[in-house]
Parts: structure tokens; C-alpha cells; sequence
């Protein structure tokens, strides 16, 4: 079999955050629809096995992806599956990581890409003997630029042209987001995993109540999980109505994607929902920081991304003296420094 026929396998390794989910997802489309029909491989997702409730859930939209768990059974797997892949080239991805890569993802690595010349392993980092040994291909991290654009990079060096594709997600959703779905509505996400990388919670108290004075036509949807419910509940204005919180919506995880996909605004701080808004295409705006900038969602065209730039002093790689202190809780400075007015200022753009 020719080089140029040989069929083509494409294989992306994530870790817990949705955000790297959908980064593999993107990044296995971009390679796969860059190949011409005829090369098209298959496509495989390895995931840490306690995230399999979550991706099981997701990739049920992906069909042609196949989804391969960490496990005690892993080795046992990928020797199945490599075994069937004689004649086929591998091409291994990992995200851009700021630590090592996972010793078991490494060795994974190494198996599938043994037995084809052809095949290659793509990692971000630094030319250390122990990435020399696992991966074919070391690629120096760019922490200014969108981590979705460097990946598309790691599948050129393989030979093939990305082509980005929008997928068409199919939604099953129960009667409460169908009926908020007859409604117009504005999705504010104020909440991440540190409380660092938010506002004060009084400031989206405000924002929400500006919201229901200003577009009293929009209902406004607090976003967040469960463990969210009282600081959500916290931030509903008493003397409004039509503010609803997410998880007295959502039904199921995909419910969250239909959430995004259909509302009129998504509002939010640089986390995982904010990169689901961002996948399906939603208007959105951004309340970012400049600690780890590569991860903003740039590569959706309708995002405003607001900083305050001026007063920053983060590295770009999680370093630099970059907090203001709020009642004893450090915000990042270019974060808590962007005024009230400018992000309202944003919304109104959007929504005229």
C-alpha cells in the first residue's frame, strides 16, 4: 500500500476539563476532514476512566469517534486495537500542557505509534530526553496564541491540512428547556472552578439586576453545576422574575450545550461552559484574564474577549504578581479592574 492511500488513524488524548474535551473533538474533525475521503481513518478519544459518564454522554453526538477509557484494561485495549491497525498510520495528539504528560498517556503513546514508520506523536513541551523517547514530534508551546490554532499546527506538521467543521449537535432535551426555549434569554456563567478567576459576587448581583431592568424582554439564566445552586440562588434578584438557574433546567449534560446553542447572549468567565457557548457558535462575551491566555476561545469569531490589559501583570503562564484583594479574596487584577460599564457597554453591542 502507497504512502499517499495508506488509511490514516488520528488519536488525541485529553485529561478532566470539558475545555480540552472539546479541543480533542475539534482537533479530531480538523484532522479528519483534512484528509482526502479515501484516507479517512478512524478517530479515538482517551479519557481518564472517571470521566466516562460525562464523554459517554457527549460523544453520542460524535458517532464516529471512538472513546477509549484509562484503565486497568487500557494496554489491553490499545493492543486490540493496534493490532487491527496494521497498514494504517497513527497520528498521536496531546494538548498544549503546562506539566508533564501522564506516564500511562506516554506509554499508550509509544504502543500505538511502534509499528508504522509512518506514524506519528505530536506533544507541546520542552526537548527533554524523556519527550525525545515517547513522541516523534516536540512542538514549543506559544502562550499568546489560541490553543485551538496551535493544535491545527500539530496536524500540519503530520502532512495534513485542517479543515475546521462544524458539527450539527443533535439535542434531547425535556419540557423545562423546551419552554424556556419559547423565550428569549441572556446565559451568565459567573462561576470557575477558583473564585480567582471571577468577579465579586455583588458585581454580577448588579449585572443581573441591570440585565432584567434594561431588557426587561430577556429572562436571564444563571449557569452552573450543582455545587453552584446557593451562590446562583444568591445572585436572583427577589423583586424580579424571569431568572431561572441552570440546573433547575438542564436535564442532562447535552442540555447544557442546547442551553448555549440557544441563547440570545452567553456571558461568562473563562471556564469550561464558556468554552461550550464558544463550540456551538453562541454570541459570546468573555470576562477573561491574561494568566493563561492560549485558552481564551478565540476561535469562535462572534467572542469579545475584555481585559484590562493595562494594569496586567501576568505572565501568560500562570505567573507574575497578578491578584487585587476583595474582603480577603484575591481576583486576578486584570480581571477585577475591568469597570462595571465596560461590560455593559459590550452586552449592548451584542444584543442590538
Amino acid at each position: 500500500m502507497s504512502k499517499k492511500t495508506l488509511p490514516t488513524d488520528v488519536w488525541f488524548f485529553v485529561g478532566h476539563s470539558i475545555g480540552v474535551t472539546l479541543l480533542g473533538i475539534h482537533t479530531l474533525e480538523a484532522a479528519y476532514f483534512g484528509l482526502p475521503a479515501d484516507q479517512r481513518g478512524r478517530l479515538f478519544i482517551v479519557v481518564n476512566g472517571d470521566n466516562r459518564r460525562l464523554y459517554d454522554d457527549l460523544l453520542t453526538q460524535y458517532p464516529h469517534i471512538t472513546l477509549v477509557t484509562v484503565s486497568k484494561k487500557s494496554l489491553g485495549t490499545i493492543a486490540s486495537i493496534v493490532w487491527n491497525g496494521f497498514g494504517r498510520r497513527q497520528i498521536v495528539l496531546h494538548p498544549l500542557s503546562f506539566g508533564s504528560v501522564n506516564l500511562i498517556h506516554a506509554w499508550m503513546t509509544r504502543i500505538i505509534t511502534l509499528l508504522n514508520p509512518q506514524s506519528r506523536s505530536i506533544i507541546f513541551g520542552e526537548h527533554t530526553w524523556r519527550n525525545g523517547f515517547f513522541f516523534t514530534t516536540i512542538l514549543k508551546r506559544n502562550l499568546e496564541q489560541s490553543i485551538f490554532t496551535s493544535q491545527e499546527e500539530a496536524i500540519q506538521s503530520t502532512g495534513i491540512t485542517p479543515r475546521a467543521h462544524t458539527p450539527q449537535l443533535l439535542f434531547a432535551h425535556g419540557e423545562p428547556i423546551v419552554q424556556l426555549h419559547q423565550q428569549s434569554y441572556i446565559l451568565v456563567h459567573p462561576f470557575a472552578a477558583s473564585i480567582s478567576r471571577s468577579l465579586p459576587p455583588a458585581r454580577w448581583q448588579e449585572l443581573i439586576n441591570w440585565l432584567r431592568s434594561t431588557y426587561p424582554h430577556y429572562s436571564v439564566v444563571i449557569s452552573g453545576g450543582p455545587a453552584d445552586r446557593a451562590a446562583a440562588l444568591a445572585l436572583i434578584p427577589k423583586n424580579h422574575t424571569e431568572v431561572y438557574f441552570s440546573q433547575d433546567i438542564c436535564r442532562s449534560f447535552l442540555d447544557s450545550f442546547s442551553l448555549s446553542a440557544r441563547a440570545a447572549l452567553f456571558v461568562g468567565v473563562d471556564t469550561g461552559p464558556t468554552h461550550i457557548a464558544a463550540h456551538v457558535g453562541a454570541l459570546t462575551i468573555v470576562v477573561g484574564n491574561n494568566s493563561n491566555p492560549c485558552w481564551l476561545p478565540y476561535y469562535n469569531p462572534t467572542v469579545t474577549v475584555l481585559m484590562n490589559l493595562s494594569v496586567c501583570t501576568c505572565q501568560g503562564d500562570k505567573t507574575g504578581n497578578c491578584f487585587e484583594y476583595e474582603d480577603g479574596v484575591k481576583y486576578y487584577r486584570c480581571m477585577y479592574r475591568i469597570p462595571q460599564e465596560e461590560i455593559k457597554e459590550a452586552i449592548s453591542k451584542k444584543l442590538s
